[in-house]
């Protein structure tokens, strides 16, 4: 078969390439910047993340931001240096960028909230930060403290009923010297759950037979209070307060007694009365410190004209 012959002034015409037509369309005559790539001089390490000596990624770094912000960078580590890197990096350094990638080098740069982080990594934080803000290390800090005051409440908490429960008690009795034994209380140093099974010990033994608990502890107020009764009413009268009040019995008053009483002779006193008088006047007297007490001597001698006691000290 032969071939057509071919159309009069008919030329072959060469079809254009891929370049030529993009080169001929209408808007690719401008400049197009990924056309023009720079070559790739190395990989991008990522932005480093530096920590005060002591701390660590583990501790110091807040990785609740990730949860709360979702930041535009995620985080790798390699040994003990911590990197962030941008989301948009494409793991290429450029001539333009000779450090990081085009991507990282705008985060680190421009970003603000990677500048916070670093700034509170660097000067620490403020306690009127939000918990996310925090690292490990701090949050781990204050569920310490919070735990230590959680305990220190419930210890409070059971003080506080027990002193409650000690004030019902002192409030829905009557028959026991309370002062008395909150005094006896004190002085040994007890707690408030000490004094008050004290408390109920007391009540317990005051309605029951045999010895009762008597807490011995008496102010000056009951000694002046006995002495009163005693010089007053009498040995009877003084008897019956002290085992209804608690007062203090007749030997403890007579040892605390503020005046000790003059001895009365019925005929001449004797040298002995004479001392036990002299005795009660002068307790209380403080000698002077030059004088020592075997350096002193007594004369005594009794004028029975005038009915007086001479004595002379030397």
């Amino acid at each position: 078969m032969s071939r057509a012959p071919s159309p009069p002034n008919s030329s072959r015409v060469a079809s254009p390439t891929m370049s030529q037509t993009r080169s001929s369309s209408p808007g690719f005559s401008e400049s197009r910047s990924y056309l023009k790539s720079e070559p790739a001089q190395s990989l991008c390490p990522g932005i480093h993340i530096t920590f005060p000596p002591g701390e660590n990624q583990h501790t110091s770094y807040p990785f609740g931001v990730h949860a709360q912000l979702s930041p535009q960078w995620d985080y790798f580590s390699e040994g003990e240096h911590f990197y962030i890197r941008s989301t948009s990096c494409r793991h290429h350094v450029f001539a333009s960028t000779p450090n990081l990638c085009r991507a990282c080098n705008k985060l680190d740069r421009q970003d603000d909230l990677l500048h916070g982080i670093h700034e509170r990594i660097a000067n620490g934080i403020n306690e009127n930060t939000p918990l996310f803000w925090f690292p490990n290390d701090q949050l781990m800090a204050l569920r310490v403290n919070r735990l230590n005051d959680n305990r220190i409440l419930a210890d409070k908490v059971a003080e506080l009923d027990l002193h409650k429960q000690l004030m019902m008690a002192i409030a829905t009795n009557n028959d026991v010297r309370v002062s008395a034994l909150i005094r006896a209380g004190l002085n040994n140093g007890e707690s408030i759950a000490a004094m008050l099974e004290r408390f109920y010990r007391a009540c317990v033994d005051v309605h029951r037979e045999g010895p009762k608990y008597n807490p011995k502890g008496f102010t000056q107020d009951d000694y002046m209070v006995g002495l009163c009764v005693l010089r007053l009413g009498g040995a009877r009268l003084f008897e019956l307060l002290h085992r209804a009040l608690g007062l203090p019995g007749l030997t403890t008053l007579r040892k605390h007694s503020v005046i000790r009483p003059l001895r009365a002779s019925p005929t001449m006193p004797t040298i002995s009365e004479i001392y036990e008088n002299i005795d009660a006047f002068t307790v209380g007297e403080s000698v002077p410190m030059a004088v020592q007490w075997w350096q002193i001597e007594i004369a005594v001698a009794f004028w029975p004209k005038s009915c007086c006691i001479l004595h002379r000290m030397t």
